[in-house]
């Protein structure tokens, strides 16, 4: 028999690999107690610093809080304590507390148990537009705008901000139930660019700004149960605005503003601005384990939304009845209310191995109570007394408001199989309805339901333990109701006509052009259309240091020809999209990511100069072909040197641009018109370098130096140089660069 023996060199090789093996076992351990001490006991942390802005940049510092040029303080802090006796958390932290989007959390936990928290944030937005306007109180609700340019004028960049504040609370009541409190407030104040004006006998846009002064309240009260096959969540949601500013006063302008417009001579000078309203809603949600394969989940929730602020007093201003009240309606609010019903079920099961299914049935009624009123009328009569007449016969409207009801069914069934050698084949059917009500009296056509299938077919295999990759073809058909004829307050169809023949797949009275019918007015949401898209996406980890994702997407809509010779309105949609994300760990201390998309998206239509030009006069039919197309690209590094010093940089370009392709049509009997040529483009670039530092003067201390070059190149001609009829001009930077450099020091403690 062979006995084991062993010669002092392999003894000494054996014992010197029990003793690595147990260094590297102590060490691995050590690692793991490290990891579970930071996260028993986190360091905190506090960090000072100071930046610069090198000069204003208003799509740079749109949403960061860097608006103004010069020194701005950098702040942060956490703070972390646990008590190992009770397992209670306290928690604090703040984030850009020297800058206006700062951010303050406080926090309190017993695991388990109880938790409330208390959270404090600003949000600031920039306006990418500066204006120079002679416009007096601007941020205020009382305006004067002058009667002629001026040359008196300011240049202001309006913005606005938020305040919001939050409170939460949860705590665990008895077993398997726990309370939900949320409460939040949040102030917005500031201005937005606005204004008043008409093409009309008076004349002229001029410019105004809204003050903004908004107060939102929420709360949301749910009490959760978590049994071992049911679970459920039910409470009460509530949400009411306050706007302090209901009416904007304008003084000066144009004469006709503030003297009556039109021929009930309705003024301009006060402007109705955002009403107080409030919303509630109750809601219940869960899911049901039947199985280890089968689930079900649901939602039901009613909600009531409310606006019965105050109408703002407006008068007649034409000669005779001065001072008699516009509002002609009776009421002295809206009496706005919408009721909505939701519920939503679904179910996901795997009967057997292979196999697996999905269903889903989705149903809202949104009903709208809102009072009806007449709202227009035409005034006859003079003196204090007028009298309010009937609207003539060929109206377009009755006056009345016209209440915005709908019912929306939507449900999907899918399954998904899995084939041999890897495939995966997944089919499925979605069905949208909608259905609005509607009114007898229209100025656009309408159709009261709409329909919508998709048909879905992705196959995915994977290819190897590396390589997988998806391919999927989508179906849609959307069609509806026939539209309602524009029918006159008379009742008769309202037709421009046309002293010709057009054909839109139906028997069309000779002379007219059933506008409704053929659709050339119908919105673009209703309209009946076919989209097909395909898509392939692939994931592909050829080692483990290197992962790949690449997505490629096509879509195109067709929305047919059924309207009339003209073809007027949208006739075909296409868009596309490829996308290539990469990740690559070159060493423990070096990783590297890259990606790069582009979109591109385009819509081809058609309009006509003037619905009346379509007479014996001819009319001229304009085609226009739009085109956006947005390439990006990213490239980023993180690494660590020696000594311990970490490195990053980030570098983003972005070029988004939109073309205009404008054309002029010939059909029979219709008119030749000089074609509009192509607009100009709009474009817009940008450049990003962000570089990142950070030196470890010891365990706890460490300097990080922070530098960002952003480059932005805008060429927007719907912007510059615009100029309102008041002298008002608005300001487009074209290019603009600016560089922001921050130093701080960061200081970590038990």
């Amino acid at each position: 028999m062979n006995k084991l023996s062993i010669t002092p060199a392999r003894f000494q090789r054996t014992v010197l690999a029990v003793a690595v093996g147990l260094a590297m076992t102590q060490v691995a351990r050590a690692d793991t107690d490290d990891e579970v001490e930071q996260l028993i006991r986190p360091d905190s942390s506090v960090s000072v610093g100071i930046g610069n802005v090198s000069t204003t940049g208003q799509r740079f510092s749109m949403y960061n809080g860097l608006q103004d040029q010069g020194i701005v303080g950098l702040l942060d802090f956490s703070y972390i304590r646990r008590n190992d006796a009770t397992g209670t958390w306290y928690r604090a932290s703040g984030r850009n507390l020297g800058l206006n989007t700062r951010e303050l959390s406080l926090e309190h936990e017993r695991q388990g148990s109880w938790r409330y928290f208390l959270d404090y944030s600003e949000i600031s937005r920039v306006t990418p537009y500066s204006v120079i306007t002679g416009v007096q109180g601007i941020g205020s609700a009382q305006l004067t705008v002058p009667s002629s340019p001026s040359t008196n004028n300011s240049q202001f960049t309006l913005q606005t901000e938020r305040q919001r504040t939050a409170f939460g609370l949860s705590a665990a009541l008895i077993d398997k139930l726990q309370l939900r409190l949320n409460l939040q407030n949040e102030d917005k104040s500031g201005e937005r660019m606005f204004g008043r004006g008409t093409t009309g006998g008076t004349g002229g846009m001029e410019f105004l700004a809204e003050p903004i002064q908004h107060n939102t309240k929420q709360i949301d009260l749910v009490l959760d149960y978590t049994g071992e096959k049911l679970q459920l969540s039910g409470g009460y949601y509530g949400s009411f605005f306050k706007n302090e500013n209901p009416v904007l006063r304008v003084q000066g302008g144009v004469t006709g503003f503030n003297s009556g417009v039109g021929t009930v001579g309705v003024p301009f000078d006060n402007i109705a601005l955002p009403p107080d309203n409030q919303a509630h809603q109750l809601h219940l949600s869960g899911g049901y384990q039947f199985s280890r394969t089968t689930r079900l989940n649901f939602k039901v929730a009613q909600s009531i939304a409310l606006q019965n602020d105050d109408f703002i007093g407006v008068r007649f201003y034409n000669t005779g009845n001065n001072g008699v009240s516009a509002n002609t309606s009776g009421r002295t609010d809206l009496g706005g209310r919408v009721d909505t019903t939701l519920a939503n079920v679904s179910l996901t099961s795997r009967p057997i191995t292979n196999l697996s299914l999905l269903g889903n049935l989705r149903y809202e009624e949104r009903h709208d109570k809102t009072k009806v009123a007449p709202y227009i009328t035409t005034l006859g009569g003079t003196g204090a007394a007028p009298v309010l007449s009937n609207l003539t016969g060929t109206s377009t409207t009755d006056g009345f408001n016209e209440p915005r009801s709908l019912t929306n069914w939507s449900g999907k069934v899918e399954a998904s199989y899995a084939l041999p050698q890897g495939y995966r084949v997944t089919g499925g059917v979605e069905y949208d309805s909608k259905e609005r009500s509607v009114s007898g009296v229209r100025v656009v056509g309408y159709r009261e339901k709409v329909e919508e299938n998709t048909y879905r077919l992705e196959l995915k295999r994977a290819m190897a333990e590396t390589l997988t990759g998806s391919l999927a073809y989508l179906y849609s058909d959307r069609t509806g109701s026939d539209y309602r004829n524009l029918v006159t307050l008379n009742g008769v169809n309202s037709y421009p006509t046309y002293s010709g023949t057009l054909s839109c797949g139906q028997a069309i009275p000779a002379a007219q052009l059933q506008v409704s019918r053929c659709g050339l007015l119908q919105p673009i949401y209703m309209a009946d259309r076919e989209r097909q898209k395909i898509r392939f996406i692939s994931d592909w980890t050829p080692f483990d240091q290197l992962s790949l994702q690449l997505m490629i997407e096509g879509a195109s809509d067709n929305y047919g020809n059924g309207r009339g010779t003209p073809d007027i309105g949208v006739r075909r949609g296409d868009a596309k999209l490829v996308s290539l994300d990469a990740s690559y760990q070159a060493t423990e201390r070096w990783k590297f990511n890259t990606w790069l998309s582009r979109t591109e998206s385009s819509i081809d239509q058609a309009t006509i100069a003037s619905v009346t030009a379509m007479s014996n006069a001819g009319a001229i039919v304009w085609s226009s072909r739009q085109k956006n197309t947005v390439d990006s690209l990213g490239i980023g590094t993180r690494g660590t040197l020696p000594k311990g010093i970490e490195i990053g940089a980030d570098l983003i370009y972005a070029y988004d641009k939109t073309s205009y392709r404008m054309s002029n049509e010939r059909y029979a009997a219709f008119s030749t018109a000089t074609s509009p040529g192509a607009m100009p483009d709009i474009s817009y670039r940008q450049q990003t370098l962000q570089l990142f530092g950070i030196y470890p003067v010891d365990k706890r201390l460490s300097v990080r130096l922070d530098y960002i070059l952003d480059h932005r190149n805008i060429d927007d001609w719907t912007w510059s140089n615009w100029v309102y009829t008041d002298g008002t001009r608005v300001v487009v930077n074209p290019d603009n660069t600016v560089h922001f450099v921050g130093l701080s020091m960061r200081y970590t403690f038990q």
